[in-house]
């Protein structure tokens, strides 16, 4: 059953329309990831998922619910996002700033409770930060500061999560730590993870659902094994790609690429 969906949505900024007519839906209990070059408007469709950006025509359903039907309360208890440029020069502590991520359980300004205390303790030590929980924000490694916005993210606590890039900053080693992290909330807690990544084989090795997305409209969704094929990736990307089998995984594998054929001349990538 879709938690979340879009019924012939157009999204964009002001007058500008980006995507239209689009109807996603993502499945409670899911990973999809959304794939596609820069500016196709992946990153549009997040905020407009989370009420950050408004719709421009068409509807987002939350458990089949208009999203302007819910305050701004009830809708950070249920969707939380990490967005792709998170502010990074703040000169707070990690822990503070992870804390934040219990304010839409609380009333006015009171005191983190045992519970929210429980949560934050619990995010820190996913992410890899409880030893670095008193130090500021500000002087921390890209990587570093990437974590701490996934474990505000985390310690929000809602039924879905979306972010935008969430490897970003990160080295091979912490990407696929941060995303094992995911994949365990996913399958332990039950989350619904709507995530843009640009990484071909993260996508397929990590999400359940794969969506390609050009110039603002959905190429193809499905399984990684129905989207992530050589002729999807040439509509979406325009490269010629190598795509074997995984052999543990039997899920798809992006083994090398090249630009598209121009005028003859075989570009590499």
């Amino acid at each position: 059953m879709a938690i979340l969906s879009t019924e012939e949505l157009a999204t964009g900024y002001g007058k500008e329309t980006i995507s239209e007519k689009l109807n996603c839906s993502f499945e409670a209990g899911t990973i999809t990831s959304i794939i596609g070059p820069n500016g196709c408007g992946k990153s549009t469709l997040l905020k407009t998922l989370a009420r950050i950006q408004p719709e421009i025509k068409g509807h987002v359903l939350l458990e089949s619910k208009a999203l302007n039907q819910y305050t701004s309360k009830e809708i950070a208890r249920k969707l939380a996002i990490l967005s792709q440029n998170p502010e990074s020069a703040i000169d707070l502590s990690v822990f503070d700033l992870v804390s934040f991520g219990r304010h839409p359980y609380q009333s006015g300004w009171k005191n983190l409770t045992n519970q929210d205390q429980k949560y934050i303790q619990w995010a820190l030590e996913m992410t890899g930060l409880t030893e670095l929980a008193r130090e500021s924000v500000a002087i921390l490694s890209g990587g570093q500061r990437q974590r701490v916005w996934i474990a505000m993210a985390l310690v929000q606590d809602t039924e879905v999560l979306l972010l935008d890039e969430p490897t970003t900053y990160l080295d091979p080693a912490h990407q696929l730590e941060i995303l094992n992290v995911l994949k365990m909330i996913n399958k332990e807690h039950k989350k619904t993870i709507v995530m843009t990544i640009h990484d071909i084989n993260l996508a397929s090795r990590f999400s359940d659902r794969v969506i390609a997305m050009k110039q603002g409209q959905v190429l193809k969704e499905g399984t990684p094994s129905e989207v992530i094929t050589a002729e999807t990736l040439k509509q979406v990307f325009a490269i010629e790609a190598e795509i074997v089998c995984h052999g543990k995984t039997q899920r798809p594998l992006l083994l090398s690429y090249e630009m598209m054929k121009e005028n003859g001349d075989d570009l590499e990538s």
